[in-house]
């Protein structure tokens, strides 16, 4: 069952299925059911990091978070994006021989962080705003994945 996202918010959960796809094959990595050996898993999933998960996580810090949220709503954010970019340092510091108990904590901390968005954090976007207010916020995220697209 898919949930029904707000037209604003649409564009960071599309970006989401890239990110539950990496995440899940750095998890699958332990029972042989990613679709490459480690190396590759990681290298791939550091392509998709540069590629498009920095951005993404740059647009939700810039976007998402100054908006009328609680306090503990934006802490959450920005300390699962902090965790996210130290164990990203670390995969890439190993990344020719990887430890599989980090890809297996990447993976999962990044399939929860996009659980949490999905479930908690955009419906509390979505009950925040006025629909005017969430318009306009569609407006910005269209400026600004219109301004990714281009640094491409």
């Amino acid at each position: 069952m898919s949930i029904k996202r707000h037209p604003a918010l649409q564009p960071f959960s599309r970006d989401h299925v890239v990110g539950l796809y990496h995440a899940h094959q750095l998890m699958w990595l332990k029972d042989g059911r990613a679709r490459c050996n480690a190396p590759t898993t990681v290298r791939n999933f550091l392509q998709a990091w540069d590629a498009e998960l920095i951005s993404h996580f740059a647009g939700e810090e810039e976007l998402l978070a100054q908006l009328p949220i609680k306090e503990a709503t934006k802490n959450k954010l920005f300390a699962d994006h902090n965790e996210l970019r130290t164990l990203c340092l670390k995969l890439l510091n190993s990344i020719d021989a990887p430890d599989p108990a980090l890809c297996i904590e990447t993976g999962h901390k990044l399939e929860q962080h996009i659980r949490w968005e999905e479930h908690e954090f955009f419906p509390e976007i979505e009950e925040a705003l006025s629909e005017e207010e969430l318009s306009a916020l569609a407006q910005k995220i269209k400026e600004y994945e219109q301004d990714r697209l281009r640094s491409v």
